[in-house]
């Protein structure tokens, strides 16, 4: 089993451009884009505190949720409506040169993953678990996939899950009117004057972690503490994805 590569390769104009498009995309829904990272971080001069893969290659690639083509299903055993698939550039530098692809899971996979490294599966162990989870999301949202890593104990740059300054502004201020509007609810007049707990406690909930800053609710809605940390992933994810709808809204 080997790579493929005729549909990212200099030999088809349709694939080379979508592969050249990319360079100019970060993280999305449905891009992963570790080339770009790499690249912004060799700019910046400086190392990426912890790589989201142990293989240099792997840092190097950018990962997609595709919809197998027709000529593509018969690289599964079984039907996959989404798949996910490592698109590993020929040039970092130029992605207008192409590059080689390979689905997860699909037939003899973890054999093309071991030639095209030169490993075995033993060393390739923690980068095939990081893969596996990505799988299972069914989007590449980076919200999604920090949470995800996170759960299973994987903790890598932040600069992989970045959102712009103005954007973090944005959200964060979205953050606050909901907790607000649920403090309203709560206490209604003496929500308006307790303006700095509503910003303590919606900074919290966004936090990566549901850290001692929340224990009182913990307490009070008596929940165990893997309970409780889903119930915060739950509320962070509703918070997430409202602003985002909201920020798509306009467009729409």
């Amino acid at each position: 089993m080997t790579m493929h590569s005729r549909t990212m390769s200099s030999g088809s104009t349709t694939g080379v451009r979508s592969l050249a498009a990319l360079a100019k995309t970060c993280s999305t829904s449905r891009v992963l884009n570790l080339n770009a990272t790499h690249k912004a971080a060799l700019r910046a001069t400086e190392k990426l505190h912890t790589p989201l893969f142990q293989d240099q290659l792997l840092n190097c690639a950018i990962i997609t949720k595709h919809r197998p083509r027709p000529n593509e299903i018969e690289c599964f055993h079984e039907n996959v409506p989404v798949a996910t698939k490592i698109i590993f550039p020929i040039d970092n530098l130029d992605l207008r040169v192409g590059g080689r692809s390979v689905f997860v899971n699909q037939i003899g996979y973890l054999n093309a993953l071991c030639d095209f490294f030169g490993k075995d599966p033993i060393a390739l162990d923690a980068d095939l678990t990081v893969l596996e989870l990505l799988n299972e999301l069914p989007s590449l949202d980076p919200f999604l996939v920090r949470e995800q890593l996170k759960h299973h104990n994987f903790s890598p740059s932040d600069d992989y899950f970045a959102v712009t300054p103005s954007g973090t502004a944005r959200l964060e201020k979205f953050a606050y009117n909901e907790i607000r509007e649920l403090f309203t609810l709560a206490f209604q007049s003496w929500a308006e004057a307790g303006g700095e707990l509503v910003k303590r406690m919606s900074n919290a909930i966004l936090a990566t972690n549901a850290d001692h800053r929340l224990a009182p609710l913990q307490t009070t809605l008596g929940l165990e503490g893997e309970q409780f940390q889903r119930g915060i992933y739950s509320w962070r994810g509703f918070l997430y994805y409202n602003w985002q709808f909201q920020e798509t809204k306009p467009e729409l």
